[in-house]
């Protein structure tokens, strides 16, 4: 008897003639304006056939299974990311939780709305396994906390003992013999055929009644892994609706998330990650399987939860047991002394956002937890067990993996002199006082500004000056 799971194939297409009467329900595309429709083109064996190949290595390793195709990619392997959410909303439309995505992007411009995008409908039920990039770099949604992660095993990538940077689920072989058509084929070595391994063993879990939420999947596919897995540190990438005992927000910088504005009771069923400022305001909310943030100081050891938890010391675990050793930094590194009251997060989400607009990818940092509520990294400050030696491995690997083009580093004055121990040759320094803003580039000042609200449009000066000065067109 088969398994019986719907499973949606969001790839090529595939091709019936070549899967030797696989059940496939619906052959569906994602057209020119967006819309789902039925797919009535006619495929030829000269295709690309990644779907079909994909969908016969899934039915291999768990027969039986009820698949439908929903082609978002060309003839040619290529398609718009803006495709995958009309495929995604079909799904939860049509009751389909697992989906195999053996796809991807590494560019950092779909980062955003891939992350926004995952964290719904994950929300809503979906399972997603997805490959990472072949090149080895951090890729967009298969990198997310919030997606079942896929690398192959053939050839022992030097890039698996990074996986805390890239975040890798499980290794896996990627190399299988099926039929296609009339013929044996063997699929090469390739991340996106372990993929879909990794969705017949999820489907497997499903058919056998196991408890199937994304907590205990990651560590089913973790524990059947060529590579070693001992690490459970995610980034906090995966809120897509919070609760809040204690609201603190001040700055003028968005969540990247939604938060639920009423009593924990009242939204409870709602929600999918608490996030709390004091071990005191969890003492009264049963948190279950619902995830954690927690953005204080305490240990937090024995508070259980089923689902995902980052706290400081998450980061600081993972700076610990990074093996990714640097070489120096090979990209600009801009400091940001900020001093209070004025608004860190707008500011680097600002100026992350000016460098994106103009083609860079900045790797934005701040010293405060709270800053990981706006997608920004957070580095802890340097005490043991941390030392600048790990610092400089962990951020290197970070803006390796991640292709960034720049570093922006905010720092409040008081901790400013363990910036200059940890990269004393940073190249740009922005000092940003109550009223006034001094550009400095290899610590020489070479512009200020007064201002009377630190806006959108005062940052946006600094940043035309700052970047002029970068490519060498600024007179002083």
């Amino acid at each position: 008897m088969g398994s019986g799971i719907q499973i949606a194939v969001i790839d090529s297409g595939i091709n019936k003639r070549l899967t030797g009467g696989i059940p496939i329900k619906n052959c569906l595309l994602v057209d020119d304006d967006n819309q789902i429709a039925k797919d009535c083109a006619v495929p030829e064996d000269r295709d690309f056939l990644h779907g079909t190949i994909c969908t016969l290595i899934i039915e291999k390793y768990c027969p039986g299974n009820v698949f439908t195709a929903i082609r978002i990619l060309d003839r040619r392997g290529t398609g718009a990311v803006e495709k995958l959410e009309p495929a995604l909303e079909w799904c939860y439309q049509n009751n389909i939780k697992l989906v195999n995505l053996s796809l991807g992007t590494t560019h950092y411009k779909e980062k955003e709305m891939l992350n926004r995008l995952i964290n719904k409908y994950t929300y809503k039920g979906l399972v997603i396994v997805a490959a990472i990039s072949n090149i080895g770099y951090f890729t967009f949604p298969a990198s997310f906390a919030n997606v079942i992660s896929a690398v192959k095993k053939e050839n022992g990538l030097s890039y698996t003992k990074d996986y805390l940077h890239l975040g890798i689920d499980t290794v896996v072989p990627a190399e299988h013999t099926v039929t296609l058509g009339n013929r044996r084929y063997k699929s090469t070595h390739s991340n996106s055929y372990a993929a879909p391994y990794v969705t017949a063993m999820v489907c497997r879990m499903m058919a056998e009644g196991e408890k199937c939420d994304i907590h205990e999947i990651k560590r089913y596919v973790r524990g059947k892994s060529a590579t070693l897995m001992t690490d459970e540190l995610y980034n906090p990438d995966w809120i897509y609706r919070a609760y809040m005992p204690t609201q603190k927000k001040q700055s003028k910088a968005d969540y990247y998330f939604t938060v639920a504005q009423s009593r924990y009771d009242d939204v409870r069923q709602e929600i999918d990650t608490i996030i709390a400022y004091d071990k005191s305001e969890l003492e009264q909310i049963d948190i279950d399987n619902r995830n954690l943030v927690y953005l204080g100081c305490d240990d937090i050891q024995n508070i259980h939860t089923d689902g995902f938890m980052w706290s400081p010391q998450t980061r600081v675990q993972q700076i610990v047991r990074n093996q990714y050793r640097g070489n120096g930094l090979q990209i600009p590194f801009i400091l940001l002394d900020v001093a209070e009251p004025a608004d860190q997060y707008y500011i680097l989400t600002m100026l992350r956002q000016m460098f994106g607009e103009d083609g860079y990818s900045a790797y934005a940092v701040s010293m405060e937890p709270e800053c990981v509520l706006y997608g920004i990294e957070y580095i802890p400050a340097i005490q043991f067990p941390i030392i600048e030696s790990l610092v400089r491995n962990f951020i290197e690997g970070q803006v390796y993996y991640k292709q960034n083009d720049l570093i922006l580093w905010s720092v409040h004055q008081a901790n400013k002199a363990r910036i200059d121990k940890l990269y004393p040759d940073y190249d740009v320094e922005i000092r940003i006082r109550e009223k006034e803003i001094l550009l400095y580039i290899e610590k020489n000042m070479i512009y200020t500004q007064e201002y009377d609200a630190l806006t959108r449009d005062c940052i946006r000066t600094v940043y035309d000056v700052l970047v002029n000065c970068m490519e060498g067109e600024y007179e002083q």
